[in-house]
């Protein structure tokens, strides 16, 4: 009975400690300090592009860049495109997710593909904002302009459709 008595008081000693450890660990009110609210794993789909110029050069707004300093695409001027039974039409949003938007095109940086170049750029989507299914066509259909001064103000002068891709 003392053994099992023994073990027990050493149980709940090392129990204390750790409680103590873990309090005078953590930081109390008044401290700065970092919360996890939530964490959670988003299905994103992200769709690497070329984008090249013909005979006259091109003008596409950038919304920003990754890590390898590749420009994405401003979601203002991109459509998604899905393939049903009817043919192309833009993929719906998903229902009570709000209205679709981003970064205003006056707002965002000019890439200027010069005549007979190209430039990689990006655009990324979460699957849960539009109606779509795994394994449906979809492809990107790109604003550009001939000059910077036209973004956002006039309508686009090409319109760049894409390939179609399977929505993995």
């Amino acid at each position: 009975m003392d053994s099992r008595r023994v073990r027990v008081a050493r149980a709940l000693a090392v129990g204390l400690a750790m409680c103590a450890s873990f309090l005078a660990l953590s930081p109390s009110s008044s401290e700065a300090r970092l919360d996890n609210v939530t964490v959670k794993a988003v299905d994103m789909v992200v769709v690497r592009v070329q984008v090249r110029a013909g005979s006259d050069q091109l003008v596409i707004p950038s919304c920003g860049a990754d890590e390898a300093q590749v420009d994405h695409l401003c979601g203002m001027a991109v459509a998604l495109e899905v393939h049903s039974d009817q043919g192309w039409h833009p993929a719906k949003p998903t229902p009570d997710m709000g209205i679709l938007g981003g970064m205003p095109l006056s707002k965002a940086r000019p890439k200027v593909i010069p005549t007979d170049g190209s430039a990689a750029f990006v655009y990324q989507f979460a699957k849960r904002v539009f109606v779509i299914k795994e394994g449906q066509q979809a492809r990107l259909v790109v604003d550009a302009w001939a000059n910077a001064e036209g973004i956002g103000m006039l309508a686009p002068s090409v319109r760049l459709v894409g390939q179609s891709f399977v929505i993995p």
